[in-house]
């Protein structure tokens, strides 16, 4: 087992690619930039933060309720919109509830 890996990740090389997408690409359309899985291991609220104060992205996609609350806990001042891909149960007020109060979008894809 190796113990000496490591990850380094230049959010610089973020910044461009995004505005790189923007310029090419998107004519103006928003990005909805995923960062489940707690940014797939590089911390879910460092990413957005930085993402949404240096790339202007304003809106992020999470898998779960319970990474959007986190991230809302967070990073309480910050006014972006955050999108839930599951764990829809629209059944359950409690979850009704904490869409509503914390401005979670659910996506309802079925």
């Amino acid at each position: 087992m190796r113990f000496d890996t490591e990850l380094a990740v230049n959010l610089n090389h973020l910044r461009f690619n995004i505005s790189l997408l923007r310029e090419r690409y998107l004519d103006n359309q928003k990005i909805i930039f995923m960062i489940k899985a707690n940014a797939y291991g590089h911390g879910i609220a460092e990413i957005a933060d930085y993402a949404s104060k240096n790339c202007q992205l304003d809106h992020f996609g999470v898998a779960s309720l319970g990474e959007a609350i986190y991230l809302r806990e967070k990073l309480p001042k910050s006014d972006f919109k955050i999108w839930v891909f599951s764990e829809i149960n629209i059944r359950d007020m409690s979850l009704a509830t904490a869409y509503r109060e914390q401005n979670i979008l659910p996506v309802i894809s079925d």
